[in-house]
């Protein structure tokens, strides 16, 4: 490489790091799933992910006391957590990543089934315990729907965590190219 070349690379890379900041741009993970009281395999998937979800940046559950505070604060209480749930996952989140386990899962899964914009942005990861050629609502209306919406739907074995986490990861990988793409282009 000569000299005026290695000159022209470096000052890219010096242009490319003021334009990029941080080389750590962070993404919104709304992390949904059986909750803390929970005694299952779904929770404890639920638990390391958020762990490992971290490396992307925030990650937040839907019964994040501090958030839940401040919603009803600033509706008077007048809303509930289907309202706040809506309205973070479709503003705040980045990502939305979900196992649905437990019954409150189910019903998340369900309440945003008919938005789009989630569904888009939405990981499902269903229990292997519950095939997806078992005659239900859940594999013939709403896995389909989801997929018809682009979400991502996979079914694993939860206690296989390293191996969901690849997938959640690969999965996260694109909404952080993405955000990156907008701080380059914007």
């Amino acid at each position: 490489m000569n000299k005026e070349y290695r000159s022209f690379i470096e000052k890219l890379d010096r242009g490319l790091q003021e334009e990029l900041g941080s080389p750590n741009i962070s993404i919104c993970v709304f992390l949904l799933g059986p909750g803390d009281s929970d005694n299952s395999q779904g929770r404890l998937l639920r638990e390391y992910l958020k762990r490992k979800c971290e490396e992307f940046g925030v990650v937040v559950k839907g019964e994040h006391k501090e958030l839940i505070r401040i919603f009803n604060n600033r509706t008077g209480g007048l809303l509930n957590l289907c309202h706040l749930e809506n309205w973070f996952a479709s503003r705040h989140a980045n990502a939305v990543v979900m196992i649905p386990y437990s019954a409150g899962s189910l019903v998340e899964m369900g309440m945003f089934t008919w938005k789009p914009t989630i569904c888009r942005k939405t990981m499902l990861i269903f229990s292997n315990e519950f095939p997806e050629s078992e005659d239900s609502f859940i594999n013939r209306g709403t896995r389909i729907h989801y997929r018809s919406k682009g979400a991502t739907v996979t079914c694993v074995d939860y206690s296989k965590k390293q191996q969901v986490w690849k997938e959640v990861k690969s999965f996260l990988s694109k909404y952080k190219a993405e955000k990156l793409e907008e701080v380059l282009l914007r």
